[in-house]
């Protein structure tokens, strides 16, 4: 079973805002290799190493998996103060005709080991949301 977007529009509106507001601040000669049109983003295959909007990096990528960095830009290869990744994931039953997706994000300080939280209350609450934003709006108009 192959998924595919039934709509023309396969890019996920839920990131656009954030698009928009990370090319106003971060476009420049040394990102301009970042995915950073809804073009770009629709029609990439997400290769490992692909950039998107000088926040995020395909670090991994399987036939049901793709592994993300954030937390800073793709240009900082080093350890960061405060990282993130996450996994998108898709399970296809073929004999059911169901796909499962699955989001999972873990944010970290990679420079030093606390036991506090690094981010605040309110900020692990709004990437909640907005998690939950970019998964339904990832999802709609898919078919089998």
């Amino acid at each position: 079973m192959r998924i595919v977007h039934t709509t023309d529009m396969k890019m996920n509106t839920g990131f656009e805002a954030q698009r928009v507001l990370l090319k106003r601040s971060n476009y420049n000669t040394k990102t301009a290799h970042n995915l950073w049109t809804r073009g770009e983003l629709s029609s990439s295959t997400y290769p490992t190493g692909t950039e998107m909007v000088d926040h995020f990096e395909i670090i991994s990528k399987t036939s049901d998996s793709i592994i993300v960095r954030c937390g800073g830009s793709p240009l900082d290869k080093n350890v960061r103060a405060s990282d993130g990744l996450f996994e998108l994931k898709a399970d296809v039953d073929e004999d059911e005709k169901v796909a499962r997706f699955e989001m999972k994000s873990v944010f970290f300080s990679g420079a030093k080991k606390s036991d506090e939280h690094m981010v605040p209350g309110h900020i692990v609450y709004g990437h909640r949301l907005y998690t939950k934003l970019l998964m339904e709006t990832a999802v709609r108009g898919l078919e089998a």
